[in-house]
């Protein structure tokens, strides 16, 4: 495809969501991204759909961003056709496991349902506090709420766990928040969504023992 087209497309598809549209590159994944991707998403996938993965349809990107990100949306109507873009950066530099446990937890606000895009503009901007004013979470269009966040992480931590038949990639995902704490650098634009991992670490360490003790 074009990649003025690609472009538009997926700028129309992420509305909202991106904010460099304008300028950064969207363009298909090369050979060896595209092996990245498939590695790191495929087990998460089979993990949420079984034997059903062949009537899923991942369509996938890369954004040329030099920081670590990944957005992801379920089509309409299709739980199991999934829009996913990926920075350049985030396949090149994460380890495996990094690059997985970020597109479980993105893959989590998709498996529960949390709106973005467009139709969580709609959602933030009728919600209002106790007081009757909007928060400033709420009107931010992009950040995800508390309790999502611990939705999500419990999503992942149940994908995860199910993909690895072991709790091992599960707790993969606490040392990740655990390493995004100490450098922050290159997380900016993902933490802007997802704000103080560090914080859910040791409730996403006990979720994962739950779902190991769920295996057995």
């Amino acid at each position: 495809m074009d990649h003025v087209l690609l472009r538009a497309r997926w700028c129309a598809l992420f509305a909202l969501v991106l904010t460099s549209c304008a300028s950064a590159e969207v363009r298909n994944a090369r050979p060896e991204e595209r092996r990245r991707i498939i590695e790191a998403f495929g087990p998460l996938l089979y993990a949420a759909h079984g034997s059903q993965i062949e009537r899923c349809r991942v369509d996938t990107a890369v954004i040329d961003e030099p920081t670590y990100n990944v957005w992801m949306i379920g089509l309409p109507d299709a739980p199991c056709d999934l829009a996913l873009l990926v920075t350049a950066s985030a396949i090149a530099q994460l380890t495996p496991r990094a690059l997985q446990t970020l597109l479980a937890h993105e893959f989590g606000h998709v498996y529960r349902q949390h709106a973005i895009g467009r139709a969580r503009a709609r959602e933030i901007l009728s919600a209002r506090t106790g007081s009757g004013q909007r928060s400033v979470l709420r009107t931010s269009h992009e950040q995800f709420t508390p309790e999502e966040e611990v939705q999500a992480d419990e999503a992942a931590a149940h994908l995860l766990t199910v993909a690895w038949r072991t709790n091992v990639g599960c707790l993969g995902t606490a040392d990740v928040y655990e390493d995004i704490a100490r450098d922050r650098t290159l997380w900016g634009a993902w933490l802007s969504r997802h704000p103080l991992p560090e914080r859910r670490v040791g409730a996403l360490v006990n979720t994962c023992e739950r779902e190991r003790r769920r295996l057995r």
